[in-house]
């Protein structure tokens, strides 16, 4: 199992390529504040709920809008000290998962019963 205080990402990017990111008014805010427009980075998701905003996703290939790759094939975050709180806190949200591939999480997340209530905001499309 996984564990928070001896966890390193990999840079593998693949939490950033197949997750809708759920982002909060407060993320939003934070985004907005280092110069970014809302309509660049965030949108509604009615699929998710009313009111449910989501990070953007590129056109070609899916990923976060703000996932970048080096020439080394190494992936990162362009907004790191200004990434949203569920980014922050992944894969790490109360139970135990083997490994931080979304696919893993998400048959973790499953098997544990959490529901969306508890503040886990990553989904799968």
């Amino acid at each position: 199992m996984l564990d928070p205080e001896s966890f390193r990402c990999t840079k593998c990017g693949e939490c950033c390529k197949s997750t809708i990111v759920w982002v909060t008014e407060k993320d939003i805010r934070k985004i907005e504040g280092i110069g970014f427009k809302r309509q660049a980075f965030a949108e509604r998701d009615p699929h998710l709920g009313p009111n449910v905003s989501v990070l953007r996703k590129k056109e070609f290939g899916g990923a976060c809008v703000f996932l970048k790759e080096s020439d080394d094939g190494i992936y990162s975050c362009s907004i790191y000290k200004h990434r949203p709180e569920v980014c922050r806190q992944y894969p790490f949200f109360g139970f135990p998962v083997e490994d931080c591939k979304p696919a893993t999480f998400l048959k973790a997340m499953a098997n544990h019963q959490i529901s969306k209530n508890i503040n886990v905001k990553f989904a799968q499309r």
